[in-house]
């Protein structure tokens, strides 16, 4: 099942249970997945770059609402957990520096963009951090 599917087969859910809060944020997101959709955007990394993007903007929004003085910000982190359940479990630094050594072992002369194309056929679309992983990279060359 794509992420879209189970996205509308939740908000679906939700509203069957009456819950207002999580069928506002999952009509919200599902929304922008179709417009995605309509642009030609219709990967799973798509969709993954797309809720990323939600869970952003509902940590910025979360940190000035606290910087304002308002006490709770539980409604926020109910938001964020909605989404981050479709996203796929991020690869740790500890798994990275192993993947880079065992690279580098394997194939000394290894440039950036060598490193770029092994990681990318290693590791799904939206696992990782491009930028960390540059880091840990050129850390290591």
């Amino acid at each position: 099942m794509t992420i879209f599917e189970r996205v509308k087969n939740d908000r679906f859910d939700a509203m069957k249970a009456h819950d207002l809060f999580a069928t506002t944020t999952l009509t919200t997101l599902l929304g922008e997945m179709e417009n995605n959709i309509r642009r030609g955007k219709n990967t799973e990394a798509d969709a993954i770059k797309l809720i990323q993007s939600f869970v952003s903007g509902a940590e910025e929004r979360k940190h000035f609402t606290l910087a304002r003085g308002v006490v709770s910000a539980d409604d926020f982190d109910r938001e964020i957990a909605i989404y981050k359940q479709y996203l796929p479990e991020m690869v740790t630094d500890e798994e990275m520096i192993r993947f880079i050594d065992k690279l580098i072992n394997e194939n000394p002369d290894i440039d950036l963009k060598g490193f770029m194309v092994a990681l990318n056929g290693n590791f799904r679309a939206g696992t990782f951090d491009r930028g960390s992983a540059r880091k840990l990279f050129e850390g290591k060359k």
